[in-house]
């Protein structure tokens, strides 16, 4: 068996990252408030258990929230089933901010297929932004 194999194999698969990043650039203006970006989980995900990472440039201030769409068989594009906690992710007066899964308001696991939106709701100063969660594998 090839080394990289043997390797993988030797991982529990619970613990396998899959980074999620939604990009946002709208060149030198302040990024638009409540536009969706949808993404298509690729996986299994237990929401509770995963790293969220935001970073914005310039320096300013910005809140994103994350919204369970249902699945392509049952989407809805402007679900109210909040992800994120009440308030959403943000950074505040900086360029990066970071923090874990604790608090978040959907318990259990979203499916493969699932469709997540992300939405920028509240923004100041911020013109290029990265959002990335990054999940264990269920």
């Amino acid at each position: 068996m090839a080394e990289w194999k043997k390797l993988l194999t030797a991982i529990p698969t619970n613990t396998l990252r899959a980074g999620i990043s939604v990009v946002y650039d709208n060149g030198s203006t302040v990024l638009p408030l409540n536009v969706p970006v949808f993404f298509v989980m690729p996986f299994d995900w237990a929401v509770a258990n995963f790293e969220w990472v935001l970073i914005g440039t310039p320096s300013g201030s910005m809140t994103v929230k994350i919204f369970d769409c249902g699945s392509s068989t049952s989407f809805t594009y402007n679900s109210t089933t909040e992800i994120t906690p009440t308030g959403g992710i943000s950074i505040s007066s900086a360029t990066i901010a970071y923090g874990s899964g604790n608090g978040w308001s959907l318990t259990g696991v979203l499916a493969r297929k699932d469709i997540i939106r992300f939405e920028v709701t509240a923004c100041t100063t911020i013109t290029r932004a990265t959002v990335t969660i990054l999940p264990v594998r269920t």
